[in-house]
């Protein structure tokens, strides 16, 4: 009690290369998936009583074995998830976790993060969290005004904006998907 807590290595393997026959029981993750599960697992982070998470690792060399595909580069060249983890810092650098939204695991993640220097800036991020490529539509009621919306981009120069428009209450309907959107509102 009244320690740290530090998750000090996770990650998920994502090769494109199949696994040696003496090594078949690996089993690896798509670099899209790679890309959605450690932004998803770092927003999930926030949210639980932990002090530091560290990602494991920057780059791989592409072989197809337990901890040996889990970068985010692969052979020094970014992956899917190094832009998924650069959006992440860039849009969440100066906000922290406010209130989990919605949690539930058969329909949607809603969490919203506020601005630690303008408490009235808050970010929505709102995902899928099935694992089962599950997309739907969702109804939030969002507490001031839409600024923007984005998806999590899997490329450099990856157009992210999306087009959610509020009705005369403010709601707006939100296709989600395993690929966490992003809301930029302003009390």
């Amino acid at each position: 009690p009244g320690k740290p807590v530090w998750l000090t290595e996770f990650g998920y393997d994502a090769s494109s290369k199949d696994p040696a026959p003496n090594n078949k029981d690996w089993k690896d993750c798509t670099d899209l998936q790679q890309a959605q599960w450690i932004v998803r697992s770092f927003l999930s982070l926030t949210a639980i009583d932990i002090s530091r998470a560290y990602l494991y690792f920057f780059n791989d060399g592409d072989n197809p074995s337990f901890h040996a595909s889990s970068g985010i580069t692969r052979n020094l060249e970014p992956k899917m998830s190094f832009w998924a983890m650069a959006h992440l810092y860039q849009s969440l650098g100066d906000y922290r976790l406010n209130a989990v939204i919605e949690k539930d695991t058969k329909g949607a993640y809603v969490f919203e993060f506020v601005n630690g220097q303008d408490p009235k800036k808050l970010v929505w991020i709102a995902w899928s969290p099935s694992g089962s490529n599950l997309e739907l539509q969702k109804d939030l009621k969002l507490p001031g005004k839409l600024m923007k919306a984005e998806r999590m981009p899997t490329t450099k120069d990856e157009k992210t904006a999306v087009a959610l428009t509020p009705d005369d209450k403010g709601a707006v309907k939100a296709q989600l998907t395993e690929s966490p959107l992003y809301i930029w509102i302003e009390k």
